[in-house]
Parts: structure tokens; C-alpha cells; sequence
């Protein structure tokens, strides 16, 4: 109502605020004024802040860093959880199964009884392993005759096997043996088909072999394979494989006995290992690669590892004993290397 007043009456030259010439204690539009000199053109006036506002802005500038850090925590955070998630599934372990079990082998062989001998440990050692683990891999026991059959079973195995085997043990017994053997070679003499008992080394008493033993025959009909080497070293880690030094001792008189031989025989024991680590250089055959991922590989041009083993005689330990020693030599073979 002031405003309309004031406007149906001629403008006064100049007119101050609140002055009672003007009738209104209000400005209007149509009673312009200024608080401070006219800028010249271009210039900025810049008027200070009210305390009020100087707090606002103060506060809104602190408010804009801590959201900025609070986006940057999180971004960071974010990060971290995919980083430790990707890292987990790149070291994870495979999944265990039946099919993984069965792709990964420890072959073990065993001698049937012969001859006068109604049972033999080695057999029964290798009954007692089957189906048992060591490591990632199960123990597949295999009984074999004691004839030139038995004997090649395993290298025609390990020719078909597509790299399905980690380590091959054979066991033999020998009744003159003085405790457990560890044979760290073969001969390549071969057995004689007519033979009923073991030999336990060159000129023993009853030997029918001991008299070419050791050494290359130079008959070609007296050699397993005329083409190859006069003896062929074990592929295990012997360096690796130690045993207690109770199974050291493992005798009849008391007497300690080194546990590893140089002299597999010249029985189908010996023609066994030297047929079997044969097959193994001629095929060039390798332990597959380890299924956990934080193993290395073996290295490269590494041979399946192989080693035959005499038993004691049954009288002097127990099956179940021996089987424990043998099942400790197979995991160092298997996960020493």
C-alpha cells in the first residue's frame, strides 16, 4: 500500500531512506540509492563476509575435503578387497577328487611265492599298501609271479601309463638277506628260466649264477638287452631317502648292516629293476608335475623315479613294520623332490 502511494506521486529530486519528505520508511524500486561509490567499469566491489558467512563457507570447504577423503578410503578399500580376492583364487588349491587321485600313482610290485616258499613278504608288504596315500597320490600294489612274465609286467605298464605314474617301487625278499636293501642298481644279466631260488650275490653258496654275475656277459643269450649298458643306476633320490637307524640294524646276530646294496642278484629281482629303469631312459619317462601350485615343476629332464627294496625275512619284522618303512621311503621319493 506504501509502494502504490508513493508511486501515484511525482519523484522527488532525491530522496533519502526513511525520510518523511517521501512518505514510505521503505525503498522502493522507484527510489534508487546506493550504500558505496560507483565501481568504474569492469571493476569488482567486493564487500566483506558477515561472520555468519565466513562460518558457512568454512564449513561447507571442510565438508567437501572429508567427503573427497571418505570416496578416497573407500575407492582404496575397494581396491584392496579385489586385489586379495584375485590373489586367493591364483594360490587356492585345486579341488580333491577321485579323478585326481587316480591320474597320480605310486606303482608297487610284489613277488608271489615260489618255489618252497608258501608266502612272501613282498607280497604281503604290497597287499598291506594298496590304496594308501602319499601326498596327492595313491599306492596301487600290483602281485606278480616270480617269472620272466612278472618281470616284464611293469615296463609294458609304464609304456601305457601317459604319465600317470609318480614313482615305482619293487619289492622283492631274498632269504640270505641280512635286513632291508635299498638296491641302488641293476645288472643287466638275465635270470635263468630254470632257477628255483635266489641268488644273494656273486659266489654264494648255492648260486647257480654267481659266476657272471656283476659284469656284462659276453653271450648275447646271458643279457636282458644286448644294447644296453652292463648296469643301469636307480632314478629315486637316494640323496633324499634316509632311514631310521633302527632298520639299519635289522639283522639276526645284531650286527649293523649298511642299508643300501650295489648286488640286485641275478634272479628275476634283478631282471625286474634293470627291464623297468630301461623302459624308463629308452621312453624318457618324467613324474608329472606337482597339483599344488606352490611346488616348482621338477626340473627339467628329471626321470620317474624308481627303487627296488629286499625285505627282511618275516621272522625278523613284522609285515606291518616294513610297510610303514616302505611307505616313508615312497613319500620321499613322491614329495621329496
Amino acid at each position: 500500500q506504501c509502494c502504490r502511494r508513493c508511486a501515484s506521486r511525482p519523484a522527488p529530486a532525491q530522496v533519502s531512506v526513511g525520510s518523511a519528505a517521501s512518505g514510505c520508511m521503505y525503498p522502493t524500486h522507484a527510489t534508487p540509492y546506493s550504500l558505496a561509490p560507483t565501481p568504474a567499469s569492469g571493476e569488482v566491489t567486493r564487500f566483506p563476509l558477515k561472520r555468519s558467512e565466513r562460518t558457512n563457507q568454512a564449513t561447507g570447504g571442510r565438508n567437501r575435503r572429508d567427503r573427497c577423503i571418505l570416496a578416497l578410503r573407500l575407492v582404496l578399500a575397494g581396491a584392496l578387497i579385489v586385489a586379495a580376492a584375485t590373489l586367493n583364487l591364483l594360490l587356492a588349491e585345486p579341488a580333491t577328487n577321485a579323478t585326481d587321485f587316480a591320474d597320480a600313482t605310486v606303482l608297487v610290485t610284489g613277488y608271489q611265492p615260489w618255489g618252497s616258499l608258501t608266502h612272501n613278504p613282498a607280497a604281503g608288504v604290497a597287499t598291506r599298501l594298496n590304496g594308501t596315500r602319499v601326498g596327492s597320490c595313491v599306492i596301487e600294489s600290483v602281485s606278480l609271479p616270480v617269472s620272466r612274465e612278472g618281470a616284464e609286467w611293469a615296463a609294458r605298464r609304464l609304456a601305457s601309463s601317459n604319465g600317470r605314474i609318480a614313482a615305482v617301487i619293487h619289492l622283492g625278499f631274498e632269504s640270505r638277506a641280512k635286513g632291508l636293501k635299498l638296491e641302488v642298481a641293476a645288472s643287466n644279466v638275465a635270470a635263468l628260466s630254470n632257477a628255483t631260488e635266489p641268488s644273494a650275490g656273486p659266489g654264494s653258496v648255492g648260486d647257480a649264477e654267481g659266476d657272471r654275475h656283476g659284469r656284462c656277459d659276453a653271450s648275447p643269450a646271458d643279457e636282458i638287452e644286448p644294447s644296453a649298458p652292463c648296469l643301469l643306476a636307480s632314478t629315486a633320490p637316494l640323496d633324499l631317502i634316509s632311514l631310521p637307524p633302527a632298520v639299519e640294524a635289522w639283522s639276526r646276530d645284531g650286527t649293523v648292516y649298511e642299508a643300501w646294496s650295489r648286488d640286485a642278484g641275478t634272479f628275476f629281482c634283478n631282471e625286474q629293476y634293470f627291464r623297468t629303469l630301461l623302459a624308463i631312459r629308452s621312453l624318457r619317462l618324467a613324474p608329472p608335475p606337482p597339483r599344488s601350485r606352490h611346488k616348482l615343476p621338477p626340473p627339467e629332464g628329471s626321470l620317474l623315479p624308481t627303487l627296488f627294496v629286499h625285505l627282511p625275512p618275516e621272522d625278523l619284522h613284522e609285515e606291518a613294520e616294513v610297510a610303514k618303512v616302505v611307505q616313508a621311503i615312497a613319500e620321499r621319493m613322491v614329495l621329496g623332490r
